[in-house]
């Protein structure tokens, strides 16, 4: 987990004119937003769409004009490797 944090703070490199681009192309629904063929119809699932290149934006799809997270590929890989291999069980109900 500490590597995923790690990983997806080098995002910070990044000039912020390129993230201030992505995040208003996200708000304008320039990118194709996609969620888990199990989400049910209520509303609580996590999007996921290609923002440019490398990164990958994530936000919650309740709030489509709410906060956006951006994370590298490779971070996000980390990421979704720890929840597979259970890293993460202990914090579901």
């Amino acid at each position: 987990m500490l590597a995923f944090l790690h990983e997806a703070h080098a995002i910070a490199d990044i000039r912020c004119t390129h993230i201030e681009r992505l995040l208003i192309m996200s708000k304008n629904s320039d990118m194709t937003w996609r969620k888990s063929s199990y989400s049910g119809a209520n509303g609580n699932c996590v999007e996921f769409a290609v923002a440019d290149g490398d990164l990958v934006a994530v936000r919650n799809s309740r709030f489509p004009d709410g906060a956006v997270l951006l994370f590298d590929r490779a971070a996000l890989g980390t990421f979704l490797a720890a929840a597979k291999d259970g890293e993460f069980d202990d914090l579901a109900v």
